[in-house]
C-alpha cells in the first residue's frame, strides 16, 4: 500500500498543475473592447463593462474548477488567447459544448456522426 504513495502523490501533482494551465488574459482589456463594440451598435450603456468583467471572472473560475473534465484536444481547439478576442466566457461555452457532445456520443453511439 505504501509503495503506491509516490504514484498517488505524482498524480495529485499533475492534477494540480493541470488546473493552473488555464491561460490568463487581460479581462479588463477584453471587456473594454467588448463594451466599445456594444456602444457603437446600440449606444451608451454604463453597466456593460462591469457586467462583462463579472461574467469573465465567473467563467474563469468555472474553467479552473472544471479544467480536468475537458480533453486536451478540446482545450487546444477552444482555448487560444491569440485567436479572436480572448474571452473566458467564449472558451467556457466552447469547452462545455465539446464535453457535452462527447458525452452524448458515448451515451448514444447509434446517433453519433451521421447515423440516422
Amino acid at each position: 500500500m505504501l509503495t503506491q504513495l509516490p504514484k498517488v502523490t505524482a498524480m495529485l501533482s499533475l492534477l494540480a498543475a493541470a488546473a493552473t494551465d488555464v491561460p490568463t488574459v487581460d479581462i479588463e482589456r477584453t471587456c473594454r473592447a467588448s463594451a466599445a463594440a456594444v456602444v457603437s451598435e446600440i449606444g451608451e450603456n454604463a453597466a456593460t463593462f462591469g457586467n462583462c468583467v463579472r461574467q469573465e471572472r465567473a467563467a474563469y473560475e468555472q474553467i479552473v474548477k472544471t479544467w480536468g473534465e475537458y480533453t486536451a484536444p478540446s482545450r487546444q481547439r477552444c482555448v487560444d488567447p491569440k485567436m479572436y478576442m480572448p474571452s473566458y466566457v467564449e472558451w467556457l461555452t466552447c469547452l462545455e459544448v465539446e464535453r457535452d457532445a462527447r458525452n452524448m456520443r458515448k451515451e448514444n453511439p447509434s446517433n453519433a456522426r451521421g447515423s440516422q
